[in-house]
Formats: C-alpha cells, sequence, structure tokens
C-alpha cells in the first residue's frame, strides 16, 4: 500500500465521522466512529500494515505534545474562576466515581485494570493519549488494547446519554425567561481577560508558522524539564503531563496567545492525526481480545457512570445548578474537548427556533461544558501520571 493511498483512507473515515457527527446531532461523535470503522475494518481485511504505511506513526509524539500543550493554552484562571461552580462539580464528580473504580476495581477486575482504566474514563481523549504513552514507556502494550477500547466505548454510552441531559438543560434554560434575557446581552468580548501580560510579540509575528513554533517550544521545554526532574529527584512524570501544565502556564505569561493552536491553521490536522493514532493498536486486535476485555470494562462504565450521575445530581442540588446540566457536566469526563463543544453547539442548534435563540443557548453551554471537559481532562491527564507510575 502507497503512503499516499493509506493517509487518504485514514482522512476519508475521519472525514465522514465528522459528517455522521453532525448529521446524529453529536450522538455518534468523530471518536466513536473511527474507533468501530477501524476495529471492524482490520477484522474484515483492512491491511494492518496502514498505520507504517501512512508514516502517521513517527509523527505521534508530536502530534500528542502539540494537542496537550494547546489543550493546557485554553485553560483561562479567570474563567475557571467566573465558572466555579462548574469546577467544584467536576471535580467532586470525578473524585467519588475514582474512589470507587480504584478502591473497589482492583479487586472485582484487578489492580492493573482499575489503574489504567479509571484516568481513561475520568478524562477522555486527553487522558488516553498521556496513559498510552506511559503505558508505552513501562513495556505494558497490553493494556494500551484495552485503554483504547475503553475510550471508543465509554463515547457510545457518555455521548448519547450526555445529549439527552443537555438538550433537557438547553430546553430548562430556554424556558427560564430572566435568565434566558440575561444572557441575550453577554457579549463574548467581555468576558476575556486584560490581564497585562509579561511577555509580548510585534504584530508582524502573528502568522500560523510562529505560533506553531511556539507550541514546539513549549513541548521541548515540557520534555527536557520531566527529564531533568527526573534526574535529580527521582520524581518520573510524564512529559505530556507536564506538557499539559506548561502550557497553562506559558500562556499566564504571555509567550503563548490564547488558541494558539486554532492559530496555526494547523489544528484540524493535528485534532486528525491524534484521533487516528489512538487506534493504532486495533491493527493487532482480535474478536477474542475484545470479548476478554468486556468484563473490566463493563465495570469501569457501570460503576463510573453510576457515581458520577448520582453525585453530580447532588452536588446540582448543593449549587443550585440545573440538575440535567449539572450531570452533563460530570459526564464530560468520558469523552472531554473537542466533543463537549461538539455536543453544546449541535444542542444549541436543535434547541433553538431561530438563530438569535441559537448564539444565546451556545453562550450558556459553552463556557461550561468546556470548562468541564478542561477540568475532568487536566485531572484526568494528572492521574494517569499518577496511576500510571503505580503500574
Amino acid at each position: 500500500m502507497s503512503d499516499i493511498l493509506a493517509f487518504t483512507i485514514f482522512v476519508l473515515i475521519f472525514t465522514i465521522g465528522e459528517y455522521v457527527a453532525v448529521k446524529t446531532k453529536a450522538n455518534v461523535d468523530v471518536v466513536l466512529f473511527v474507533a468501530v470503522v477501524l476495529l471492524v475494518g482490520f477484522w474484515v481485511g483492512l491491511p494492518k500494515t496502514i498505520y507504517e504505511a501512512s508514516g502517521i506513526l513517527p509523527m505521534a509524539g508530536i502530534i500528542i505534545t502539540l494537542l496537550i500543550v494547546g489543550m493546557g493554552n485554553m485553560i483561562d484562571f479567570a474563567e475557571l474562576k467566573r465558572q466555579w461552580k462548574t469546577v467544584c462539580i467536576s471535580i467532586i464528580a470525578l473524585t467519588t466515581a475514582c474512589f470507587a473504580l480504584v478502591f473497589v476495581g482492583q479487586f472485582v477486575i484487578g489492580r492493573d485494570y482499575a489503574l489504567a482504566g479509571t484516568p481513561v474514563f475520568s478524562g477522555g481523549t486527553a487522558a488516553t493519549v498521556a496513559m498510552k504513552t506511559i503505558l508505552g514507556d513501562k513495556g505494558k502494550e497490553y493494556l494500551s488494547v484495552y485503554i483504547t477500547l475503553l475510550l471508543g466505548l465509554q463515547s457510545l454510552v457518555g455521548i448519547p446519554v450526555s445529549s439527552q441531559f443537555l438538550k433537557r438543560a438547553g430546553k430548562a434554560f430556554k424556558n427560564n425567561k430572566a435568565e434566558f434575557e440575561l444572557y441575550r446581552h453577554a457579549v463574548t468580548g467581555e468576558l476575556t481577560s486584560d490581564k497585562k501580560k509579561l511577555i509580548h510579540f510585534p504584530e508582524s509575528l502573528n502568522r500560523p508558522s510562529f505560533h506553531l513554533m511556539k507550541l514546539g517550544v513549549v513541548g521541548v521545554v515540557s520534555y527536557y524539564f520531566s527529564a531533568i526532574l527526573l534526574k535529580f529527584t527521582g520524581v518520573n512524570i510524564s512529559y505530556i503531563i507536564v506538557a499539559l501544565i506548561m502550557g497553562t502556564i506559558f500562556t499566564e505569561i504571555g509567550f503563548l496567545d490564547k488558541d494558539t493552536l486554532g492559530k496555526t491553521d494547523a489544528s484540524g490536522f493535528i485534532l486528525f492525526g491524534c484521533v487516528i493514532i489512538l487506534f493504532s493498536d486495533f491493527a493487532t486486535c482480535s474478536p477474542s481480545d475484545v470479548i476478554a476485555l468486556l468484563k473490566p470494562m463493563a465495570f469501569i462504565l457501570l460503576v463510573g457512570t453510576f457515581f458520577g450521575c448520582i453525585t453530580g445530581a447532588i452536588c446540582g442540588k448543593i449549587f443550585k445548578v440545573e440538575k440535567n446540566l449539572a450531570i452533563v457536566m460530570c459526564l464530560t469526563c468520558m469523552y472531554g474537548f473537542p466533543a463537549t463543544m461538539y455536543l453544546s453547539k449541535e444542542v444549541a442548534e436543535v434547541t433553538a427556533e431561530n438563530e438569535e435563540e441559537r448564539q444565546i443557548i451556545e453562550n450558556y453551554l459553552l463556557p461550561k461544558m468546556n470548562i468541564a471537559g478542561f477540568v475532568t481532562g487536566s485531572f484526568a491527564t494528572v492521574l494517569a501520571g499518577i496511576f500510571g507510575g503505580m503500574l
């Protein structure tokens, strides 16, 4: 198989996945579609050498690092402060679910499966990317197939369930005339921070290549910081985890602009590459492997979802947040960004009766969903480093 043919097949699958996500109102997201197509595809004859032929695997470390730095870049401390209820609900729900999964799971499905699966459930794609890197370094590739399958299955559970709850939340918001009118006058620009930055670059450098270079610099700093930390302190923290933190720090000091990943004009390719890379283990995954992993995956999904939903509903009452929305804040741990963005936009589109209503509902849902996704993803990515070190 030629390299361009292999690459084009991957792009075709991803493109159809995006189309399906739009047509199904995000009930079937891109990650789930790509997972199912590749898994079944390898079983029915898709060449197992397609990853090697496409040339995408050698770029895996680069693509993943740029994405994680970009994720850290999108965490806004000022917005976290404004959305403190979202942060509290997300963290409390995750803490409860993680406690149940790790401490109960080790007796039901085994210590390794509990430790590897918990961060994936708690943080979706970002945590899976981080955990796969850690597992590869530790020589536990057999767990990579498990967590990749878990990611696909939890999207199958989390996204349709979240979509239904989010639609109810959107309708409840629309029917709340006072709150609806409040958001009618909200202007996105008013939510941006005017805090002065330590570093400023001339406007002439505001080019895609410069933004891409800055992401790369932060990735390099993260890699060598992790290596130096290990050498002098013995503390082994994956550079992927450090990249998330560094992305936030370098944004606060002004080295990275807001939405630097988007300004590279390469965000679409990076997201595509990251999703495709996630499922490289499927090339060697047989139906019997999937059957053997059903028990640990079912436990993670059932126990995690149950505790997440119950805790979300309780937290909604405590923090006086609409119950359906609070539950979805918890469930964002099952898919994270960018599915949080897709869901918010799609729900706003199907709930609204006109363009103005669509924008108002989106302004209400999107910040909360993105913050919840960032919080769960960040929390779980850190968990991936902690639990990965315990494997």
